[in-house]
């Protein structure tokens, strides 16, 4: 139970966890039952971000982001210059973290992969993304 509230909590603390739901409205949530039963919580990030050429560049890149966090047991640096490379600023990060939450929500990705992604290689991603953002 304290775990089912921990990643719901994580989920909502959160920016970047999305939604799939009916409303296209940013902030609008979702949730979603794990095959074990556990909810996971998602927030929509804006449509235009969703809907704009990086977005669906994310998403087509999700099968393979999701293949590489299964298969590397901690994520280093090749992952982070993955993420970063396939999604390059924070509206993209935003997608991604639409994309992983639903895969998490799924099934797709384990308690233990999605919650390093939101604790350790998430906020990476999001400072390498700062710092491209100021050069």
């Amino acid at each position: 139970m304290r775990t089912r509230r921990t990643i719901t909590l994580l989920c909502l603390l959160s920016a970047g966890c999305a939604t799939a739901g009916a409303s296209t409205e940013a902030g609008s949530t979702l949730t979603l039952t794990r095959p074990d039963g556990s909810p996971v919580v998602c927030t929509k990030p804006p449509s235009a971000w969703l809907d704009s050429q990086e977005g669906v560049g994310v998403a087509s890149a999700v099968p393979d982001l999701v293949q590489l966090l299964t298969a590397t047991s901690k994520p280093g640096s090749k992952t982070l210059d993955t993420v970063v490379r396939d999604a390059p600023t924070k509206e993209a990060l935003a997608v991604l973290d639409y994309r992983l939450c639903l895969e998490y929500g799924d099934g797709t990705l384990t308690r233990d992969i999605y919650t390093q992604w939101l604790l350790d290689l998430r906020p990476q991603a999001y400072q390498a993304v700062k710092g491209l953002a100021g050069r």
